[in-house]
């Protein structure tokens, strides 16, 4: 389990290496477009009909081009389905605005997967974040990811902790 602290815009290419947040590229978009799914799912950016992935917790998509994320609540569940079988490793990306840690506590993440908690964080700054813990392999996950503390910003009446930009799944090292 890692909570990589990174500067805004910035993600990790391998461990101890880091480097600038990929872009859907040329080849990458020609297989999407062909059905063909790495193992990236739901990535809100890239995939359309990635909603089918979310069960629930997710609020409706926001941000731009390249920076696409969706706000949670309380609590978020989500589906991935491997590609490929072997062990995986669960990354997810998001972002901690300043407003979660205004509330007076300190903002901790959870992740459980197949109903086993796989990871438990404490997120300690704001901007960008990475959670990943290693899985098993499995046919599917079925990912729970709980942010606390839960804060609204009237007279928005959506009930919200973090933003997330990415739930993927990647081969473990």
């Amino acid at each position: 389990m890692r909570n990589a602290a990174l500067p805004q815009g910035t993600s990790p290419r391998k461990r101890g290496e880091v480097g600038a947040v990929p872009h859907a590229s040329p080849k990458s978009s020609a297989l999407l477009r062909r059905g063909v799914v790495p193992d990236r799912q739901p990535q809100f950016r890239e995939l359309p009909g990635h909603e089918r992935h979310l069960l629930k917790g997710f609020h409706e998509l926001e941000g731009v081009f390249g920076n696409k994320y969706r706000w949670i609540g309380g609590e978020a569940k989500a589906t991935l389905r491997p590609v490929q079988s072997g062990a995986k490793r669960l990354r997810i990306r998001g972002h901690a605005s300043e407003h979660l840690f205004a509330q007076g506590s300190t903002p901790q993440a959870t992740a459980s997967v197949n109903g086993r908690k796989v990871g438990e964080w404490q997120l300690d700054r704001t901007g960008l974040f990475i959670l990943e813990a290693d899985l098993p392999d499995a046919a599917e996950y079925q990912v729970a990811i709980t942010v606390s503390p839960v804060w609204q910003f009237p007279p928005d009446e959506r009930r919200m902790t973090v933003t997330l930009s990415m739930i993927r799944l990647t081969p473990r090292d």
